[in-house]
């Protein structure tokens, strides 16, 4: 059995039959919103978010890998999800 979730054009699905069910799936789109959300914090001005072992522009440059292994994961699971369809 598969359950949709439209909103605003943005399609979730879950497969129950793969044991899936849908708060599993929506923590999974958050997580990597949560991963994309630090990444920013990272680097914007005003150092919100700074390793102190690593420095200012070490921190800059693991926000930038955070928000792209963010947008990589929630984009392969985006893919993972249509061709399960």
């Amino acid at each position: 059995m598969v359950w949709s979730l439209e909103l605003r054009g943005y399609s979730l699905y879950c497969d129950r039959e793969k044991g899936e069910d849908m708060s599993t799936f929506i923590y999974r789109e958050l997580a990597w919103a949560w991963i994309i959300i630090v990444g920013g914090l990272m680097i914007i001005p005003g150092e919100i978010i700074v390793c102190i072992a690593c420095g200012p522009v070490l921190t800059k440059i693991i926000g930038l890998i955070s928000i792209a292994i963010g947008i990589a994961g929630f984009v392969i699971g985006r893919n993972q999800a249509s061709v399960g369809r």
